[in-house]
């Protein structure tokens, strides 16, 4: 059980990492041309990073869907659903602020108080993260059903793969036709992840299906490199097999997790302070990348920093994730912020 929890902690440590390496590589993604080595180098960057969210989840689903971890609709909403609408609420004030208010005020601009209003309903980009959490964490009671009965649970996973994956990538007119009309989102989104997580935690699997997929992690992680370039070189515009739900990035994500899972339990398992130190930092790190990477860009640190761009992005993300960890502390030392908003 130590291993396990060591190899969620490395897990989630990463999957924080690759969010801001993710954004990092995003920054001029769409503004450089899709024929030069730059552009290039942040699809790379950008197709590697994708599976972080959904890692994400598949962490939260090992622990939360435990049928016999004790989770009353008490402690549900007082505990999980309130925190996270605190950080909604708080963090969309926060960023509204900051970009129409104060950044504003720091260029001698006039206040839109409707974009402020705006802004702070809609959230910021990556927020929709926690509207996504909170979806998931109010059907844990229905959910933890299912993965009480292993049966069941591994039936829901088929349904999941079979109409978030494969059915709408199908190229027939009864295809289109089924998902138009049976109005079937039971387990569409990212409830699949939610529960795989848990099931991966609950499964042996053999050595060689770990083989297996983690050949179609590196196979679908090849596709969305090349064939996305392929097609973004034909249309001249950038473009990206980026879906969290298609084949090529469920594969990838499972690839990973399970790479994590067996090959590399006891990897730093002598940091463990450390490590608890990130893992307990991850989601205030998360929340307050995006502030810290628009501050570096400020003063001109950003994916364009110097060439090549395959050192920039990751050195303009190491030190947007150390900065980000750094204010994180800070804001730990708060009570209630430590409570309530990271």
């Amino acid at each position: 059980m130590a291993q396990r929890t060591h190899y969620a902690d490395l897990l989630r440590i990463s999957a924080a990492f690759m969010v801001v390496l993710l954004h990092v590589a995003a920054q001029y993604w769409a503004s450089v041309p899709v024929d030069s080595a730059e552009w290039f180098t942040f699809h790379a960057y950008d197709s590697a990073a994708r599976p972080a969210v959904s890692i994400f989840v598949m962490i939260s689903g090992m622990f939360l869907l435990d049928p016999h971890k004790e989770i009353p609709l008490s402690k549900l909403f007082h505990r999980y659903c309130k925190k996270i609408l605190i950080i909604l609420i708080f963090w969309s004030f926060f960023y509204a602020t900051w970009r129409n208010v104060f950044w504003a005020l720091l260029r001698g601009y006039e206040i839109d108080w409707s974009a402020v209003l705006t802004a702070f309903q809609t959230g910021h980009y990556h927020l929709w993260y926690c509207y996504m959490l909170l979806g998931l964490y109010l059907i844990i009671p229905f959910l933890k059903k299912i993965t009480a009965d292993r049966t069941l649970m591994q039936y829901f996973l088929v349904l999941s793969f079979c109409f978030a994956v494969i059915l709408p990538v199908l190229p027939f007119t009864w295809a289109k036709t089924m998902r138009q009309f049976m109005f079937f989102s039971f387990t569409l989104g990212y409830t699949g992840y939610f529960v795989l997580g848990y099931y991966f935690r609950t499964t042996e699997l053999a050595k060689s299906t770990r083989w297996l997929c983690y050949l179609a992690g590196a196979v679908s992680l090849a596709f969305t490199v090349f064939a996305s370039h392929h097609k973004a070189l034909a249309l001249n515009t950038a473009f990206g097999y980026y879906d969290p739900f298609t084949l090529n990035t469920v594969c990838l994500s499972v690839a990973v997790f399970l790479f994590y899972q067996y090959e590399i339990p006891n990897l730093l398992s002598g940091h463990q302070k450390l490590i608890r130190n990130l893992v307990d930092y991850s989601l205030g790190i998360y929340l307050i990348h995006p502030f810290i990477l628009a501050v570096l860009e400020h003063f001109g640190v950003n994916a364009l920093l110097f060439a090549p761009a395959a050192l920039a992005v990751p050195c303009v993300a190491l030190l947007a994730f150390l900065l980000s960890w750094i204010s994180v502390a800070v804001m730990k030392k708060i009570p209630i912020v430590k409570q309530y908003l990271c």
